[in-house]
Order: structure tokens, then sequence, then C-alpha cells
């Protein structure tokens, strides 16, 4: 403890501990003062609210000494003189031993005899306690410590960086023998921060000295701090690789890279809808803004914005692009009476939501979706606010490869959409279940989950869109039904069959099915096929035992073509060339789905 009165005391580091040491002893008002009110927490899991909860209480609470005090804050500014009877906001600031927690200094401030006296903290008692630290640390000893062997935190990157990477609520900025800051909130051209300085403490907000603005050069020589042990997973970033954003100011710079020291490909009107793309440095941040790789969706460009004027969005309308919503007031939604129907407040998704006690058993509340085509999907839930909330509800989405599990914190992130992960799903029925069964918390919330392609929809005149056409939620859903070989209506006509030869599914006309014609002496095969088309490749095929099949590609001389009135097939007729032997020849087409078109 009396090391930490020789840093504050900006006592040389280089000098020996015992020298040090005997320097410590700084005359103080009473032996009470000497010793800390906090000595440290049990070391554990926190969460980021229980962080700014601390920080609050330490800045915003107010107190009003019974006796006048001459509180000792450093070697150059040694007292602060704080009066009877007058009200003051914030711990007081002191560098003699600061390890005061708020309610060990209103202790004090409420038995004060009066006079010269060391009550309050400092930089580093501030985070330390906001931390819930295991032992209280000064700037000089605190990087040091919380990154080495005890595991307490870790740096987010080099001094000064603190401007490119991602700082959430609760991080620090530490500068080494100087000064500790807790990272509240991103600022125009920096941060703002909670903090431990000197200054007087007002009675008004703000108060300067313990909530500032900090430009990026200001913490040129800080690095940013992040602490272990988080109970809760970091603030969901604001867009991930497959969202939906649209512009909000009139004209958006959209750029080669990310910052502003890029290329100006275009500006973007207000309301321009984007789709965040996968990239490394997607979302790095770099100034005021976080940065996200897109792609126009007007003409396909690509490019980058800055997020502070995006605004999460759906996917455009008409676009084909499947991105479904479903709320508990939907026909898809579906949960007993013991889900009760609840008005949603400013964090709900529309009017009403549904919540449930916990309980042993198995009823879950179920969204149920129908999935206009196969493909990976990122499955999204929200949630209201709600007393009592599980940290570890659990949902199962049913996908392809069978059901996850996926396990979020109802306690935070609520009145947004929250990622469950990214699957592959067959088209038709998808469905998504929370369960009530749970060993948190005493109320499951049920709000809205939504179902987001990050597969590009069908190309039209390709199979897959034929498939999207052609099939309805009554049809049997699956890969199985509904892919190349598969035969729902029991025709014995496979779909792809149905596509390539132009033929309606459920009625298909077998006239237009492949045949043999004989005009002259030479036998004709003639079939339907796609016009102008590259998803279906027909090719003929020769065979004299009907086991061994060569392809046989006819000269252009052998073959005619002839549009049909619709416009979308053309009939193809291949004039078969004479057998010279006596042996029965057999010939076919072989339908293949070209680049699973």
């Amino acid at each position: 403890m009396f090391m930490e009165r020789s840093v504050f005391g900006k006592m040389s580091p280089t000098r020996p501990w015992r020298i040090v040491a005997a320097l410590a002893f700084f005359p103080m008002a009473s032996a009470e003062a000497k010793v800390a009110t906090w000595t440290g927490d049990p070391w554990g899991e926190m969460t980021r609210e229980r962080m700014v909860e601390n920080a609050d209480l330490m800045i915003n609470s107010t107190w009003t000494p019974r006796r006048t005090i001459h509180n000792y804050r450093s070697p150059t500014r040694e007292r602060t003189t704080f009066y009877q009877g007058v009200t003051y906001r914030g711990v007081a600031y002191n560098m003699v031993h600061a390890a005061d927690d708020w309610a060990g200094f209103l202790g004090k401030v409420n038995s004060t005899p009066g006079g010269e006296t060391s009550y309050g903290n400092d930089c580093s008692g501030f985070i330390s306690i906001v931390w819930q630290l295991p032992r209280r640390l000064n700037t000089v000893r605190f990087e040091e410590e919380v990154t080495g062997p005890a595991e307490l935190a870790h740096s987010l990157g080099p001094i000064g960086s603190g401007a490119s990477v991602a700082m959430v609520q609760g991080d620090v900025f530490n500068r080494s023998g100087n000064h500790n800051i807790l990272f509240d909130r991103y600022s125009a051209n920096g941060v703002v921060s909670a903090e431990q300085t000197p200054g007087p403490r007002a009675t008004s907000l703000p108060h300067p000295e313990m909530r500032r603005n900090w430009s990026w050069s200001a913490l040129s020589q800080y690095r940013p701090i992040r602490r272990n042990l988080l109970a809760e997973v970091d603030a969901p970033p604001d867009f991930l690789p497959g969202d939906w954003a649209r512009t909000t100011p009139s004209g958006l710079n959209f750029r080669e890279g990310p910052g502003t020291s890029h290329a100006i490909i275009a500006s973007l009107p207000m309301g321009t809808m984007v789709r965040i793309l996968d990239h490394p440095d997607s979302g790095v941040r770099l100034g005021s803004h976080h940065w996200w790789h897109a792609e126009f969706f007007g003409d396909g460009r690509t490019g980058w914005l800055a997020g502070g004027f995006l605004e999460p969005a759906g996917a455009p309308a008409g676009s084909g692009w499947a991105d479904i919503v479903i709320t508990t007031t939907d026909p898809g939604f579906e949960a007993s009476a013991h889900w009760q129907p609840t008005a949603s407040s400013s964090h709900g998704h529309g009017s009403h939501h549904r919540r449930r006690s916990t309980a042993t058993t198995y009823d879950p509340a179920t969204w149920n979706a129908s999935l206009p085509y196969p493909g990976n999907y990122r499955v999204y839930a929200w949630w209201d606010r709600a007393p009592g909330a599980p940290s570890q509800a659990s949902y199962l989405v049913g996908h392809a490869d069978g059901i996850a599990q996926v396990v979020r914190d109802q306690r935070h992130h609520e009145g947004r959409w929250n990622n469950l992960g990214v699957f592959a799903f067959e088209d038709g029925p998808a469905s998504v279940r929370l369960l009530c069964w749970t060993n948190t918390g005493s109320v499951v919330v049920a709000d809205a989950v939504r179902f987001v392609a990050m597969d590009a929809p069908p190309e039209p005149g390709s199979f897959a869109h034929w498939r999207l056409e052609t099939f309805g939620p009554g049809d049997p859903p699956g890969t199985a039904a509904r892919g190349p070989l598969g035969d729902p209506f029991g025709h014995g006509l496979t779909n792809l069959a149905a596509f390539a030869f132009g033929l309606d599914a459920r009625r298909p006309d077998r006239s237009h099915l492949p045949r043999i014609e004989r005009g002259g002496d030479q036998p004709a095969l003639v079939f339907r096929r796609l016009a102008g088309s590259a998803a279906v490749s027909y090719r003929v095929e020769r065979s004299t035992d009907l086991l061994s099949w060569a392809e046989w590609t006819p000269p252009s001389t052998r073959m005619q073509v002839s549009a049909d009135t619709d416009g979308i097939m053309e009939t193809v007729r291949v004039t078969l060339p004479t057998e010279e032997d006596t042996g029965a020849v057999f010939h076919r087409l072989r339908l293949t789905e070209v680049n699973g078109n």
C-alpha cells in the first residue's frame, strides 16, 4: 500500500524498492485514513451492466460532509476543501491510499471529525472497484498485473490502437504510470469516459472532471484493455455478413476502402439498400465510425460505408431474397396457454410478446416458417426486456442436418435482432422452438424470430426458380420430393424432366416427352428443350445392350431446331444414323442439371 503512494507521488520507478518504500510514509490526518475500506472482491464473472452500476454509483451519488474537510489530492495540489453542509457529487479524489468504494467513502464522510483528511479514490482505485478486481492496482502495475499470469484482463491492441479496435462499454484505456479511464461510449472524434480525476465535485450535471471527451490524439499513449470472465457475451455488432442495411443521409460516400482516406466510388442517395459482405476488416473502427464492406443492391458494386449512417433493414421488396419474420401474433406462432400475452415495451417487436414462468417441463413456444428455397439462412431471435429473464434461454433450431440448441442470455441485448447462427435448410417448413426449461431466471420471453437467406434467390430460368414457382406450402416438402430426381405427384416423371421439357409437374402432357419418329428411311429423335438455356444439358446416348451407353454428338446437318410459339421452348429433331448391322441399337436422352441451377 505504501509503495502505491510513492508511485502516485511521481517517485522515479527506477529507484530501488527499498528506497521507494522508505519514502512512502507521507503525513496523513489520522490512522483511520490509512486504512483502505475496499481491499478487493472475490474474483469471478461479472456483467458489463454491473461495471456501469459500480461506476455510476461512485460518479453520480451525492454526499454532504458533517464537518469541513481538507482532503489530500497530490504532492503539487495537496488539498481540496469540502465545506460542511454543502452537497457534492461523486467520490472525492485522493492519491494517498485511494481504495474507498462508495459505502466506505460515505461512512467516513458521515463520521469525520473534520480537518485534514484523506478520503476518496484515484483513477486506478476507481477501475479496480468498477472491475471488481481481487486487489487494488495502480497505474504502473495495472497493465502488467491484469494481463499477466493472473489473467484478469487482456489487451485489445498495442498502445494507441484505440481508434482501430471495437471498444465496448466497460473496457479500459491505460497509460502506465499516468492514468486509467473507463470507456463509456464513442463521441464524434474520440470517446466519452467515466473516470476518477482531480476537480471540484459540482452539484449539477455534467461533471466535466469525471465524464470527459477524449480525442483520439489524446489517447495516443493509451492501450485498450478488456476484463476477462465477462458473464455475458459482448454486445452484438451492428451488422453481420448477409445483413441488409439502408443509408440514412441524403448522400453517403461509398468508398474503395475503410476510412475517409480512400477514393469515393459513388454518393448513395438516402434510402439506398446495401447488403453487408463478409470481409476480415468489416466492422473495423476508424475515427468515430465502424466501417462495413457492402454490396450496392442497385448494380452489384462493392465498397465501404461508415456504419453511423446505416440502419438495419429487411430485404428489398420484390428482390426475391427471403427475409421472413414471425411474431407471436402471426399464424406461424404456436404456444400453450401458459405463455401469457404481454404488451411490449419500447424494446419489443410489435405490440405484444409472450412470457412464461420457467419450469422443468417441455412446453416450448414455436415459430413456424415456410422457406421459399433451400440454402443457408441466418436465424435471429428478438426478445423484450423482462424482470427475471434467464441467462440461459434455450432455442432449438430445426435445420437440414438435425436440431441445434442455441443458448442466449435474455437479460441483455433486448430490443434488437440477436444472431442464433447460420444453418442449412431445405425449402418448405422450418421452425424454431424456445424452451421454458432453464436453470436460471424466472420468466422466459418469446417475441419474434427471423430467417434471412444468405444465398441469392434462384435466377429466373433456373431449375431452382422453377421449383420456387411450382411448389407451394401444401406440396410435399424437402429435397427428396422437390429435388431434380423427385416425383412428388406420382406421374413417373422427375422434376428435372418436367422442367427440361416444359411440362406441368402436376398434369404433364406426355405427348411432349422425347419420342422416336420415322420420316422416310431414317428415324429421328424428337424432343422439346428450353430455348437458349444453359440450366440443363441434353445429351443423346447410344447402346446396343442397354447396359453400356456412350454419348453421341450429332453433326449439325442432322439437327433441326424450331422455336415453339411460347418463346420459352424449342423443338429439336435429330436424324439418327442408319445402322448397317442387323443388331438392335437403342437411343436415349440424358438430362443433367448444370451448376446446380
